[in-house]
């Protein structure tokens, strides 16, 4: 595992992916992290990993996600170890791709994240209603032939002395949901199906917004639909800075999320916070990316699937516990081709055990032909030749940034697509 000596700027801590970085432990950063308890929240949900390498050092480990974070002032970003990976993954990724954690995170503009926010928004709206919206009693004079209330005699004799002795005055309480807490959900809600024009947040989030807001229909004045926004946003901070719940809390910070019209995506980071975190498990999107964009391409007879389908038994004969796994799996009446992706920096190589395994693999599925692929800088293919077990074996690089490019160029060279001679490219041999 990579180590770095950590170098923080404007208070970014900035910690590799399956990597890490060494603090002294009087540094001013580690100690505001130290003291925050979030972040050993997310030390034991195992966002980082804390250890002490020797005395006065203390060493942060970045896991499997990608994600950044605001914690007592100072911005921990734990990056891609892949370069360009994220920027170039997060159009493969859909809502369930992320994890989302309740903890503050630097704000940017408006951007794809965007639904993220709107579903947890919708989410905490829904527990709100739930529980039973804000309400207030409100006192209203009424006249009738009959008591609706309490009787007002005054008024009552009013009309009795203008002839009309036969209405009776009352007053009675009547329960009113406009409140101004009410009104900003209200308010945000609509701002969100505005923003739905914008920004996609998917059908079923905008049924459900929708629906809320009718809800709140009756939590409608002239403010909220033709208030500025940011005298609305003011008064959201004040209602999440005095709420009595935590829950109540992240609503209204949610709700000033909506009225200001801010997202939580990879760049451009502001000085606002949003009161969420995503992480993003790029090894996962990565063969995720790949595999759906292997589908597209593939033409008709073609079938594009993960190992885990068929999981044919590694043994024969004895025990069916070790099954193939591979990723990708091509078939068609001809024969069937196998492939591993591996999240990893390319180096122009690769590791014994991925190759050993990926033999293993077409042998299990009898593929005449199998590869490995790593995301790189531009385009690679090596040509390690035909294995002891039959299937020629391949070790491809894909252009991170032109991923579909490059998976096109693959499947020419296996033969799965005819070759264009505009992609081909001449392969390299494995060197001795």
């Amino acid at each position: 595992m990579r180590t770095h000596s950590a170098t923080t700027v404007n208070n970014l801590l900035l910690i590799p992916e399956r990597g890490g970085v060494e603090l002294d432990a009087s540094d001013p950063v580690w100690r505001s992290l130290d003291a925050d308890p979030a972040f050993w929240r997310l030390a034991r949900r195992k966002v980082f990993q804390i250890t002490h390498p020797r005395r006065g050092r203390v060493r942060l480990e970045g896991s499997k996600y990608v994600g950044r974070v605001r914690l007592s002032g100072v911005t921990v970003e734990v990056n891609a170890k892949v370069e360009g990976a994220l920027e170039a993954l997060l159009a493969f990724a859909t809502g369930d791709s992320f994890r989302i954690e309740r903890i503050p995170a630097p704000a940017t503009r408006l951007g794809r994240t965007f639904s993220l926010l709107a579903a947890s928004f919708l989410s905490a709206v829904s527990r709100y209603v739930g529980r039973g919206r804000e309400f207030r009693y409100v006192r209203r004079s009424g006249r009738g032939t009959l008591v609706g209330g309490r009787l007002d005699i005054t008024k009552t004799v009013h009309l009795r002395a203008r002839g009309l002795g036969h209405l009776l005055a009352f007053e009675r309480d009547e329960i009113a949901r406009n409140t101004p807490k009410n009104n900003l959900i209200r308010a945000a809600l609509l701002d969100l199906e505005r923003l739905s024009r914008v920004v996609p947040i998917g059908d079923d989030a905008l049924a459900t917004a929708r629906g809320l807001a009718a809800l709140f229909q009756d939590c409608t004045d002239a403010e909220v639909l033709f208030g500025r926004r940011d005298a609305l946003v003011r008064r959201a901070e004040l209602f999440r800075s005095t709420a009595p719940s935590d829950d109540e809390k992240d609503l209204f910070a949610l709700v000033s999320v909506m009225l200001s019209r801010v997202s939580f995506d990879p760049l451009d980071p502001s000085a606002v916070d949003v009161p969420r975190m995503w992480l993003l498990n790029l090894e996962r999107l990565f063969e995720g990316a790949c595999r759906q964009i292997f589908r597209e391409l593939c033409p008709p007879g073609f079938s594009v699937v993960s190992g885990s389908e068929r999981a044919p038994t590694i043994f024969h004969g004895g025990t069916s516990k070790y099954r193939a796994n591979p990723d990708f799996v091509f078939e068609n009446a001809s024969g069937i081709v196998v492939g591993d992706a591996k999240y990893k920096e390319w180096t122009g190589d690769a590791k014994s055990q991925d190759l050993y395994q990926l033999l293993v693999h077409a042998s299990a599925f009898g593929a005449t032909r199998c590869f490995l692929l790593l995301p790189a800088g531009s385009f690679q293919a090596i040509k390690l030749g035909r294995s002891q077990t039959g299937a020629e074996t391949w070790i491809f690089g894909a252009d991170i940034r032109d991923l579909r490019g490059s998976l096109r160029r693959i499947l020419e060279i296996l033969g799965v697509l005819p070759a264009t001679g505009l992609t081909t490219v001449p392969l390299a041999e494995a060197s001795a």
